[in-house]
């Protein structure tokens, strides 16, 4: 049962008019994992709250097996992949136009402890200064060791790290909530008075620092975040395989440019995270190993979106990575994007009228940039980039 409303005679006043929690769990083709994460809180113990599961268009059944399965749960579609923040955003303005008290963002892949919702609910109920909370987060592989606890800014480098990242528990964090600077979207409690005041996940991020800026809003608003050790949940996480995925990678390199221009962080935080992609650049085209090639070319690509594109391309940009044909789209270093699926021009400053483009047997999109001198891509090898001489004419 996953819409609970017990009012139990006898409990604290907290448990006598329990505040209502709407739960959402956001989903893409995870359905086994999402599945378990359900059946983890069914055993929630907090006497009022609802689960909303949002599924961004799978095509692995998940939809069909979670209204079987469990028809208390709203089921959102989307249909189409709008990433974390798009995704969650649609479940979020439902349950504040449904009256939720305090709404929480939970990955798909985790398992939850049956009183951590009691633990946080507890917390924000005793302090009405606190807007955001989120609890201990371990590995799932790892049982006691720690994946966050919370999230601090080091806004000198334009830095953001996990707190207490791949520690063993030895109760170094006590048992008292602790301000942090964010806590990750993985687990994310926040009251209705929050979201009203500050508005919601910015979808210029797709997925990842979404829920940092996020945080920084709140902060700046004047609400505390609060991590609570006492509330725990266990994360299906896997640090190697993230590392290595050029998809990860793109984001976090984007976003992190991205969350810093949004935040409006100091030009060093910003020089020195410049200065970063430059020497890992440079590091990576030197010393040429396993993968460097793909995730040199990730990089670029990657500041090359973030340079040329303004807000309401990104937007776009987005919507043709979720496809997962990241061949279809590129972008070049000279102001031009290019959706090579149809050959239109999703976004140019290179004068009124945009590049045009010549295609080539339906095999290479061709962007005239430098005089007679142009980049190419060809759709059936992504990333690959050569100069070519244009036809006269």
């Amino acid at each position: 049962m996953l819409l609970c409303q017990r009012h139990i005679i006898g409990m604290n006043t907290m448990y006598q008019a329990a505040p209502s929690v709407h739960i959402i769990v956001l989903n893409y083709n995870s359905r086994e994992d999402t599945l378990a994460c359900l059946r983890s809180l069914e055993h929630l113990t907090y006497p009022n709250y609802r689960v909303l599961l949002v599924d961004n268009a799978s095509s692995d059944g998940t939809e069909q097996a979670v209204r079987s399965r469990y028809p208390d749960v709203t089921v959102i579609q989307n249909g189409r992949n709008l990433g974390f923040a798009g995704g969650n955003n649609a479940a979020i303005q439902l349950s504040l136009k449904l009256g939720a008290d305090y709404i929480l963002l939970l990955n798909n892949d985790t398992i939850v402890a049956p009183d951590f919702l009691d633990v946080m609910i507890e917390v924000m109920e005793q302090n009405p200064k606190v807007g955001v909370a989120g609890p201990m987060i371990y590995y799932h592989s790892q049982p006691e060791k720690i994946w966050s606890a919370g999230g601090a800014i080091d806004w000198q480098h334009g830095l953001t790290h996990m707190v207490g990242l791949n520690e063993d528990d030895v109760a170094q964090f006590g048992l008292r909530p602790r301000p942090v600077d964010f806590v990750t979207g993985c687990a994310l409690l926040a009251r209705r008075a929050v979201w009203e005041q500050i508005g919601l996940l910015d979808e210029s991020f797709f997925m990842y620092y979404e829920e940092t800026e996020w945080c920084v809003r709140a902060a700046r608003a004047g609400w505390s975040i609060q991590m609570v050790p006492a509330a725990m949940i266990w994360h299906k996480i896997s640090v190697e395989e993230r590392a290595s995925s050029p998809r990860t990678f793109y984001y976090m390199t984007r976003n992190r440019l991205l969350f810093l221009q949004r935040t409006h962080a100091s030009y060093s935080g910003r020089l020195r995270t410049w200065g970063d992609y430059m020497r890992t650049f440079l590091s990576w085209s030197l010393w040429r190993r396993q993968h460097t090639p793909d995730l040199r070319r990730t990089l670029l690509r990657a500041v090359a979106q973030f340079s040329t594109c303004p807000a309401d391309c990104l937007q776009r940009l987005n919507d043709l990575l979720a496809a997962d044909n990241e061949e279809l789209m590129f972008v070049t270093l000279f102001y031009a994007v290019i959706d090579t699926r149809d050959g239109s021009v999703v976004y140019s400053n290179a004068g009124h009228n945009p590049p045009y483009v010549v295609r080539s047997n339906g095999q290479i999109e061709v962007i005239p940039i430098l005089g007679d001198m142009a980049l190419a891509v060809m759709p059936d090898m992504p990333y690959a980039e050569q100069r070519l001489q244009l036809a006269p004419g």
